[in-house]
């Protein structure tokens, strides 16, 4: 039960929100997205180390635990650039993250999470900004409603920009 407090807790401050005064804008998108703290799930929090990735969209962990998760990054739809696809293979493989999924979860099927390397940064948010990817909208309580705010909103700058698979 403490670890699923921590993790809930982990989660609302890797979102950054520091305050919770209405009207405020106290995190990023506060226009457009919801309060990260007025969020109400409970989340599960792994750690581990990335031992494969198998396309632009599914990782292999090893968890710290020992046991081996595929994970699918939740957001990360086709098309998705092969090429971003290698770079994201090149930086992500070997390192550490930490895979945050609702409560409860199963690890030994799989899951679809957010997954945030240990600067903190979602690694969907990151394809999707650099336009590796195309978002797709993920069943209800598969990752927070702000998280999936964002990673809306990083496709669409990166559709702006002319990035990645919107050249």
């Amino acid at each position: 039960m403490i670890r699923l407090a921590l993790a809930s807790l982990a989660a609302l401050m890797s979102f950054g929100c520091a305050a919770l005064k209405a009207g405020s804008m106290p995190y990023p998108h506060a226009d457009e997205c919801i309060n990260p703290a007025l969020e109400n799930m409970a989340w599960l929090t792994v750690d581990g180390r990335v031992t494969d990735v198998m396309n632009a969209r599914t990782i292999r962990i090893q968890t710290d635990k020992g046991e081996t998760v595929d994970v699918s990054l939740a957001n990360i739809g086709e098309p998705f650039d092969t090429r971003a696809a290698d770079l994201f293979r090149k930086r992500i493989l070997g390192t550490r993250v930490s895979i945050f999924f609702p409560h409860p979860g199963d690890l030994k099927n799989g899951l679809i999470a957010e997954v945030h390397d240990l600067k903190g940064r979602d690694l969907s948010n990151d394809l999707l900004r650099k336009g590796a990817a195309a978002f797709i909208r993920e069943p209800a309580y598969t990752l927070s409603s702000y998280s999936e705010c964002l990673n809306r909103i990083a496709e669409r700058e990166a559709k702006a920009d002319h990035l990645g698979i919107w050249h």
